[in-house]
């Protein structure tokens, strides 16, 4: 048996624990939005981001013998940098929440609303 047969694992568990890893940082941002709204809830998400990827970082640190702050707030930096630039893509592209536009999200009218004057995703109701 050879070293390197000790230390590679099989694909479905590199699989499964990759799976675990970003699932776990994805659900952290959504976290506050199940207890509270609007900008609590929005500076809530960044402040527990912002920890996480302090600890991912430090955690780095730790197993390889770095320096654990510097690495903390490297992939911290990192996270900032990638948060700006999908904020600046969105606000290019034109997807900006209705509440910081002051945009309105479109009713769909009660049920004499005509389906041709309805938006789209707008289905009638029907009552028994």
């Amino acid at each position: 048996m050879e070293a390197a047969e000790d230390v590679v694992g099989s694909a479905g568990g590199a699989a499964g624990s990759g799976f675990a890893a970003f699932a776990s940082g994805a659900v952290i941002p959504i976290l506050p939005f199940f207890v509270t709204s609007g900008i609590t809830a929005i500076t809530t998400a960044a402040v527990l981001v912002g920890v996480a990827l302090f600890a991912t970082g430090a955690t780095v640190g730790v197993l390889t013998g770095g320096p654990l702050v510097r690495r903390g707030l490297r992939q911290l930096a990192i996270g900032a940098a990638a948060a700006l630039v999908t904020y600046g893509l969105g606000r290019v592209f034109g997807a900006t929440l209705g509440w910081q536009t002051g945009a309105r999200v479109p009713s769909c009218g009660g049920s004499a609303t005509p389906s041709s004057a309805r938006p789209a995703g707008c289905h009638p109701t029907t009552t028994t």
